[in-house]
């Protein structure tokens, strides 16, 4: 463990004393929560301890970079989850979690549990409900569906939604987490796939790697299971694919992959060790870790915030059915907008240094971050970063991607929010990821100057 990493972990340990004062008070405690799955995870999370201690609290949610003016804030003390602007006077917040690397606070007076304010990777080293995980750990508080879902909130932050490669805090909770039976492993095809769930489905919210035609269509997905049964090329229609199996589903995403411009696969990132949640039934996307960091994705980017805190605080089995529709509707939009963005090529400008796509009709902001991933992965983006614009009510809303393998020196949200910052805008974000809202009559003048800055990073 590097010495960054300890003093991030004793900054963490100090934070959990700053946060247990708190509970010889009376004053109510606003979580204040950037509206992103990772952030509203661990607002989850500080819920349920709040609720086991009988503490009154109220979570705020908050989206700084696209929101409008909020109604004032709550008077008393604040935890600080995740990127916001809001906040109140310093002497008010208890402690501010977040992993971007983008505008990290140096507050004097709050502590600060960010990996990047000790110099390390951010999102990479430990997410925000990682994070909180360990500080409500040295409070004596842990329980094991909210302790799984840390770790598929830190998937929703990584380069690749893999739990084998989490790396620092992140991949020491997880392997926590599998020495005490909370997480089990097993090997075979890296798509959400439980012991009982139909196949097809499994295939149909396996958004990455992105298979044209499989993803986010269920009817593509089914077509696929069926005709490989009725050529005896594959051995069942549901549960954990391995051996011959995934090699076969391997092949066949390689084939349709390559025929629809999208790069190779490599073989591990597709066949290897799935995480899946002991708690969770075997035949609900949730069993697999993978498949809840999706499931966590699709609640948060559609505006289900309440269906997570069921899920997480409440009656879980009474959300699956909710959750199912949404992430159902969440592939089937993330499929129209990589499909229409692709045919239709108008809407590319391409540079020496990144792509640009303007106003996709397809492209919603809801869905706008998996598709600019989903993007990278295709030939037609050379290997530059994307960057996608969809309109909003009072702005242009700039979302960017990168492969971090690509430009490892570049970090997209420190630039993202230094180039907002130049024309009266809001950015954020972290090295592979960053988004901005940027007025519409500035837009073209801060694409531009984004360009040159991700050329000379």
């Amino acid at each position: 463990m590097s010495a960054q990493t300890r003093d991030l972990l004793k900054a963490i340990s100090q934070a959990s004393a700053v946060a247990s004062s708190f509970e010889s008070s009376r004053s109510y405690l606003t979580l204040l929560t950037e509206r992103a799955t990772d952030p509203v995870v661990a607002s989850a999370m500080f819920a349920a301890f709040l609720i086991s201690q009988n503490k009154p609290f109220t979570i705020r949610l908050t989206s700084p970079i696209t929101s409008g003016p909020e109604s004032p804030l709550p008077i008393g003390p604040k935890i600080i989850l995740g990127s916001t602007d809001e906040g109140g006077p310093e002497s008010d917040r208890l402690v501010e979690i977040s992993h971007h690397t983008s505008n990290p606070s140096t507050s004097k007076v709050t502590p600060v549990l960010n990996p990047t304010v000790y110099g390390l990777n951010g999102s990479q080293v430990g997410s925000t409900a990682v994070m909180t995980y360990i500080m409500l750990k040295e409070l004596g508080f842990v329980q094991q569906q909210l302790s799984v879902a840390s770790i598929a909130a830190a998937l929703t932050v990584q380069p690749e939604a893999d739990i084998q490669s989490l790396k620092g805090l992140n991949n020491e909770v997880a392997t926590e987490l599998l020495e005490r039976g909370a997480i089990v492993q097993m090997e075979g095809l890296k798509a959400p796939v439980a012991e009982n769930l139909p196949l097809h489905h499994s295939l149909q919210a396996m958004l990455e790697p992105f298979v044209p035609g499989i993803s986010g269509d269920e009817r593509g997905s089914a077509s696929l299971v069926q005709q490989l049964i009725r050529r005896s090329q594959l051995g069942k229609s549901a549960g954990i694919v391995t051996g011959t199996d995934a090699r076969i589903l391997f092949d066949e995403f390689q084939k349709i992959r390559t025929r629809a411009g999208f790069k190779e696969i490599k073989e591990d990132s597709l066949i290897g060790t799935i995480a899946l949640d002991s708690s969770r039934p075997v035949d609900n996307i949730l069993r697999n870790v993978k498949g809840l960091a999706l499931a966590l994705e699709a609640c948060a980017s559609m505006g289900e915030y309440s269906t997570i805190y069921r899920l997480l605080l409440g009656d879980a089995s009474s959300t699956y059915p909710q959750i199912k529709k949404v992430v159902n509707t969440y592939c089937q939009q993330v499929s129209a907008g990589v499909r229409q963005t692709i045919q239709a090529q108008e809407y590319f400008r391409e540079t020496q240094n990144a792509i640009y796509v303007l106003k996709p009709p397809a492209v919603t902001p809801e869905t706008v971050f998996r598709v600019a991933k989903s993007l990278t992965d295709h030939s037609s983006t050379h290997d530059k970063p994307v960057f996608i614009m969809v309109p909003l009510e009072r702005s242009s809303y700039v979302v960017g991607y990168l492969k971090p393998e690509h430009r490892p020196s570049l970090d997209l949200g420190k630039v993202m929010f230094e180039v907002a910052q130049r024309f009266d805008a809001k950015g954020s974000g972290n090295s592979f990821s960053a988004h901005a809202a940027v007025s519409p009559e500035k837009i073209e003048a801060f694409l531009d100057d984004l360009d040159v800055q991700v050329g000379s990073a």
